[in-house]
C-alpha cells in the first residue's frame, strides 16, 4: 500500500458530517459534496473547506466570492452521491433560491458565506469564509455521516 492509499484509509476512520458546498453562477448551481468543513472562529464566525485546485467549483467561488455550505440530513444520501460524482440526477427542486446563494431544501442547516481568503495547499485550495447568514430549520432530522468509505446515519438525540 502506498502512502496516499494508507493516508486515505487512515482518514476514512475519522467520521465526518456530509455537506454540499454550492455557488450560484448565472442561472445554474455549481456544487460538490464535501466533508472537509471546519469551524475556525466564533467571533466573528469563520469556517473553511478544502476543494481540489482546478475544479469548476473553485472557479465559481473565485468568480462569485461567495458560497453556501449545506449540512445534509440522513435521507439526503442520493443528493450527496450525485454531487460526489454518481450518475443519478437529484430531484429538480432540491435547491432553494431564497438566499444570497443557493441552499439545499431539507438540509439540517446552511451557512451563507463570503470568501475571506484562499490558500493553495498540496493538490487542494483551502477556502476561508466569513459567515454572513444562517439557515436553521425548526425541525431537525438525523444527520448523514461518512465513515470507512460508506454513508452512515446518525439519529437525532433529544
Amino acid at each position: 500500500m502506498n502512502t496516499q492509499q494508507q493516508y486515505r484509509k487512515v482518514m476514512g476512520r475519522f467520521a465526518t458530517g456530509v455537506s454540499i458546498i454550492a455557488v450560484g453562477v448565472d442561472d445554474e448551481v455549481r456544487a460538490i459534496t464535501a466533508n472537509s468543513v471546519t469551524s475556525i472562529s466564533l467571533e466573528p464566525p469563520v469556517l473553511l473547506f478544502g476543494v481540489k485546485t482546478g475544479s469548476r467549483l473553485l472557479a465559481a467561488v473565485k468568480r462569485e466570492k461567495a458560497f453556501s455550505i449545506n449540512f445534509l440530513a440522513a435521507y439526503q444520501m442520493n443528493l450527496s452521491a450525485y454531487y460526489a460524482g454518481a450518475k443519478a440526477e437529484p430531484h429538480p427542486d432540491c435547491w432553494c433560491s431564497d438566499h444570497e446563494q443557493p441552499t439545499v431544501n431539507g438540509a439540517l442547516a446552511a451557512l451563507i458565506c463570503e470568501v475571506a481568503e484562499m490558500h493553495k495547499v498540496g493538490d487542494h485550495t483551502v477556502v476561508y469564509g466569513n459567515v454572513k447568514s444562517m439557515v436553521l430549520p425548526e425541525r431537525a432530522h438525523g444527520a448523514l455521516v461518512y465513515l470507512n468509505g460508506r454513508y452512515r446515519f446518525l439519529e437525532e438525540c433529544h
